[in-house]
């Protein structure tokens, strides 16, 4: 790992074994053992969306099934419907304003909203 490389374990996902956790930055050269510092939770959340995006282009086929846990306002869940808009997705939020928000912002009877 070079200096200043991040790391997220969600790039080491392997089909659709999804692997949470914060993303992680390097404080020091390749090869030497180092320390990891989190990154701030606002490049974070920037950081996880663009990685799972193309963790999702590369795997999510037009008719895929795809399933978003945590949905919070479905952004994750659009990427998904455009990246596979003939697949059935399901969409899991616990908060029941925002799980309500999902269902309104995608009527489509193609994507569950549990």
């Amino acid at each position: 790992m070079k200096e200043n490389d991040s790391f997220h374990p969600f790039t080491l996902a392997v089909g659709a074994l999804l692997v949470a956790g914060a993303p992680l930055v390097a404080a020091c050269p390749a090869r030497v053992p180092c320390r990891l510092r989190r990154l701030p939770a606002k490049e974070q959340g920037r950081r996880y969306d663009v990685e799972t995006l193309e963790v999702m282009k590369r795997v999510l086929a037009p008719g895929s099934t795809a399933i978003d846990v945590g949905s919070f306002k479905g952004d994750i869940l659009a990427m998904m419907v455009r990246l596979a808009p003939r697949g059935t997705h399901h969409a899991f939020e616990p908060i029941p304003r925002y799980a309500a928000m999902v269902r309104k912002r995608f009527p489509s009877p193609r994507i569950k909203v549990h």
